[in-house]
């Protein structure tokens, strides 16, 4: 296994693989964890050559200590990378991906980027779908893995593969959680010992009573300490974002 920083180094590799070649890709920003290596599995045993990419993205964040914050563990997750049989490990720095600055931004005006995260995090969909289009430029795989505890996201850049004719298969993976139902997150390695229960509390009441009355799931994460920033249904799905010890989490989950 390689690690690649700079495209010049990492474009004469992928030149050089034979057409034939099947190349999986999984962009990630780090922190790795289970939810992650799920993604890392599913792509080995279905290309030849698998990618992983390592970018905490800071068009991305619309909150500077958010982004200041967010865990990294380059040195684990390059060891993560390697027992699980990747063949390239790209981590770019940022004036690699954002030579002249992010002069040429992706700005979407699909209906589904003005809701949920798109409504409170102002800018944050042009940041990933910028991102996640210069790292298809780089890597050109043939597949594209992503979690669906980043739903929205996934029908975005699913709607970004059809509008620019990109040559990638877009595959959702299912969100892995914990035994609470608390979905994987880098975040989750912010909090500290005593303040996890509460995480884990936040799953709990999430599944507790009647999806037909939000007021009341909303009401009873609000008196566990929670502070909720959206709590709505759409596509047959529930979708949530709480602030829970300074720390945002967000799920979602089909609805029956």
């Amino acid at each position: 296994m390689n690690s690649y920083t700079h495209y010049a180094n990492w474009i004469k590799v992928r030149q050089a693989l034979p057409s034939r070649i099947r190349i999986g890709f999984v962009p990630t920003m780090g922190a790795l964890h289970a939810g992650h290596v799920s993604l890392l599995k599913r792509a080995r045993a279905e290309n030849d050559f698998l990618v992983l990419s390592i970018f905490v993205n800071p068009t991305q964040f619309n909150k500077a200590e958010d982004y200041q914050h967010y865990p990294r563990t380059l040195e684990r997750d390059i060891d993560i990378a390697r027992t699980y049989e990747v063949d390239a490990v790209i981590v770019p720095e940022e004036k690699d991906l954002y030579p002249e600055g992010n002069q040429m931004p992706i700005v979407p005006h699909h209906p589904l980027s003005q809701i949920l995260e798109g409504k409170v995090r102002p800018g944050h969909f042009s940041g990933v779908l910028t991102v996640v289009m210069k790292l298809l430029q780089w890597v050109k795989p043939h597949r594209v893995y992503f979690g669906e505890k980043d739903f929205q996201q996934c029908e975005l850049i699913q709607a970004l593969v059809r509008n620019y004719f990109l040559d990638v298969e877009v595959i959702p993976c299912e969100t892995i959680r914990e035994a609470s139902g608390l979905p994987l997150s880098s975040r989750n390695q912010r909090f500290t010992a005593e303040q996890l229960p509460l995480a884990h509390r936040f799953a709990e009441l999430l599944r507790s009573g009647s999806f037909d009355d939000l007021g009341a799931i909303q009401r009873r994460l609000e008196e566990a300490g929670l502070h909720v920033e959206y709590l709505e249904t759409h596509f047959n799905r529930l979708f949530v974002a709480v602030e829970c010890h300074g720390i945002r989490l967000i799920d979602n989950f089909v609805i029956l």
